[in-house]
């Protein structure tokens, strides 16, 4: 539950250092460029629709910088985001971390509304860059992942680079 707490706090704040960066004298700040990333993530051959997905810098000098949000939707298409929505992410090795909330089974208070995270449908298995095993290399162009079944027994095995394809 820690960890599901913990989770939703680092998004809500890099989601409010995102705006605020974004907001913020704009022609003053020098952005990294980003190209698109878009991929497929399934659980079991289906869609993991509402799954959070964050990419986090490998390289030690990137980790302190803005990260790329997605969240997967209703078909299990998703595409990354850095300064607006939709723009990609930066090049470079990436860990993938995923937090799936079940809304049905979500702590509601007297009035229905959420007290707390909603349980992860991944068991928290790829919640956080030390836990997850799935990676991805961005390249200084378009990049069409290949789909990923987080329910595919290899992901707990080895490591996952999803590599971008070439388009055709």
């Amino acid at each position: 539950m820690f960890l599901q707490i913990s989770r939703l706090l680092n998004i809500a704040g890099l989601l409010v250092l995102s705006h605020c960066v974004m907001g913020c004298g704009r022609a003053e700040i020098s952005q990294v460029p980003v190209f698109p990333v878009r991929g497929t993530l399934l659980a079991g051959e289906k869609p993991a629709t509402g799954a959070m997905l964050t990419l986090h810098p490998v390289d030690a000098a990137a980790r302190t910088s803005l990260r790329s949000l997605a969240t997967v939707g209703n078909d299990g298409g998703f595409a990354f985001s850095t300064y607006t929505n939709g723009d990609g992410a930066p090049a470079g090795n990436f860990v993938l971390t995923a937090y799936w909330p079940d809304a049905l089974r979500a702590p509601k208070d007297p009035d229905g509304e959420s007290e707390q995270l909603s349980p992860d449908l991944l068991g928290g298995r790829f919640s956080s860059p030390g836990q997850s095993r799935l990676r991805v290399q961005v390249a200084p162009q378009p990049n069409h992942l290949a789909p990923v079944d987080l329910n595919d027994r290899t992901i707990n095995q080895a490591t996952v680079f999803a590599i971008p394809r070439q388009s055709s």
